[in-house]
C-alpha cells in the first residue's frame, strides 16, 4: 500500500523584524491562504516552528475571496464573497485588531500571524528571549 506524501509547509511571504514594546516582543508573518483550511494549516505551521521557544500568544487573522454557493464566477464580482476570521489565542481583541488592519490595508487571500513573547528583565531573574 502506498502512503500519501507529506504536505509541504506553507510558504511564508513575509516575516517582520522583531518589535519590542514594553515587556513584549512581536514578530509577524504573512502566509498565502485561499481557504480556511490553508489558513489554519499556516497557523499550525507557525506554532510548530516555535515549539522550542513558544510565544505567549499566536494571534491570527485571515481573509480570502471565495465563490458563493451556486455561483459560477461568470456573473462578475457579485458571484464572490470575502470570508474572514481570526483567533485571539487568549489575547483579548487582538485577532480582531489584526483583521481590521488587514481590511484597511486591502490584504486578501492571506493569513497574518503575530507571535508575542513576554520579555523578562535579567536583573529580576527572568530570561530574555
Amino acid at each position: 500500500m502506498f502512503s500519501q506524501p507529506a504536505a509541504s509547509p506553507p510558504t511564508i511571504s513575509f516575516t517582520s523584524q522583531e518589535v519590542r514594546d514594553r515587556k513584549s516582543a512581536f514578530v509577524a508573518y504573512i502566509i498565502p491562504a485561499t481557504d480556511a483550511s490553508q489558513a489554519k494549516s499556516a497557523v499550525a505551521h507557525i506554532r510548530r516552528a516555535h515549539a522550542s521557544r513558544p510565544p505567549a500568544h499566536e494571534i491570527a487573522a485571515w481573509r480570502y475571496m471565495t465563490l458563493k454557493s451556486g455561483m459560477t464566477g461568470l456573473g462578475g464580482e457579485d458571484d464572490f464573497e470575502v470570508v474572514s476570521a481570526y483567533d485571539d489565542d487568549g489575547e483579548k481583541w487582538a485577532g480582531g485588531r489584526v483583521l481590521n488592519i488587514m481590511k484597511q490595508m486591502g490584504v486578501m487571500d492571506a493569513v497574518v500571524v503575530v507571535s508575542r513573547w513576554l520579555v523578562h528583565s535579567p536583573a529580576h531573574g527572568g530570561r530574555r528571549i
